[in-house]
């Protein structure tokens, strides 16, 4: 095996692992959420309501939303509109999903940054939820390292972008 096919073998399987992991992820937050959810509701109706669920659903909502990044990333779901792209000729519809492939991923690369410079201030600030009173700036790097891992799965497609015709 050449280094080079070797090299691609290690990307497709870290990208492939990564991408098993933000599923997982994705699925037990909205599992979670669903029974946090339950719990709250049919505590309401005895009149005792899951104390923070709010809180609580508010956290898994944005790991949910955060590990779907990858999921949108690696599978090239982002809402498009491609008006004309069936008629581009051949060589023009690499450059494009190229280019697309690029600034998706230098956008991914803004958003994980941002959100790992806003978990810190909240962390310095020492920001607290108001129920739980939990460091809110906790939370915020948990949604930082799913958006790199976004990130990372990204960049593995940019890599791979003009390579296979397949990819739409």
């Amino acid at each position: 095996m050449t280094p080079l096919r070797s090299f691609s073998a290690a990307v497709d399987r870290l990208d492939s692992g990564l991408f098993r992991l933000a599923q997982v992820i994705a699925c037990v937050s909205v599992f979670a959420m669903i029974v946090v959810t339950f719990i709250d509701v049919a505590g309401r109706h005895f009149a005792t309501p899951l104390p923070g669920a709010a809180e609580f659903i508010s956290t898994l909502l944005g790991i949910a939303f955060f590990a779907g990044m990858s999921l949108v990333v690696r599978n090239n779901s982002h809402i498009v509109a491609g008006l004309a792209v069936t008629r581009y000729p051949a060589g023009l519809r690499v450059v494009e999903r190229v280019l697309t492939a690029a600034v998706s991923f230098l956008s991914m690369v803004g958003i994980t940054w941002l959100m790992f410079v806003k978990a810190q201030k909240l962390l310095d600030a020492q920001m607290l939820t108001k129920f739980l009173e939990v460091q809110l700036g906790y939370s915020v790097y948990a949604f930082a390292v799913l958006a790199l891992i976004a990130t990372v799965i990204g960049f593995f497609r940019l890599l791979r972008v003009g390579i296979h015709d397949d990819d739409t």
